[in-house]
């Protein structure tokens, strides 16, 4: 992998570009460790003045670090790492404008055929509704009119049964 290989080189590079002059001056300057340097006390005049001296070289570095790494080095790249933060930055900025372009568009076509299918499912519904309402109003027509009919059958019993207690009387009444 070429960009593993650029990342160590940038790294080794920032060790000897920017780590390592800062630890060999507080090294030169107080022959302590830097793991030690948060214990550090300044005791005398002599020692106040190489704490300011190493500070600047330590502030000098680290503008320095962050040139190399974040800044914009614009045509004046001149080793591997150089811009990396910069770079890396603009790729990300690349790259999410690119999803976000995309997924714009997929956000747009799931809202068209949601919004498509939820039309179909609603328009279902409606359908199915009616339908029911329909074999409804189906059903009561016919127990309305099976009740007519069974109207009209009482109806013709009686006046069957009218009819002949009628001839009956009338027989009666001949005889």
């Amino acid at each position: 992998m070429p960009e593993t290989r650029e990342i160590i080189t940038a790294e080794s590079t920032a060790v000897e570009r920017f780590v390592a002059p800062c630890e060999d001056t507080i090294l030169e300057a107080f022959q302590i460790l830097p793991e030690a340097l948060p214990k550090l006390s300044l005791s005398n005049q002599s020692d106040y003045e190489q704490a300011a001296n190493a500070l600047t070289v330590v502030r000098e570095r680290r503008k320095a670090l962050s040139s190399y790494f974040k800044d914009d080095p614009g045509a004046k790249q001149t080793a591997p790492g150089e811009g990396m933060c910069y770079f890396t930055r603009k790729a990300w900025d690349a790259a999410n404008s690119l999803f976000n372009r995309f997924d714009s568009r997929l956000g747009q076509w799931d809202a068209h055929l949601n919004g498509a299918m939820q039309k179909f499912r609603d328009y279902r519904r409606e359908i199915a509704r009616l339908e029911a309402e329909a074999k409804a109003e189906h059903e009561r027509a016919r127990l309305r009119a099976e009740a007519e009919d069974q109207r009209k059958v009482a109806e013709a019993e009686r006046q069957k049964r009218l009819e002949a207690e009628a001839a009956a009387a009338k027989s009666k009444r001949e005889l």
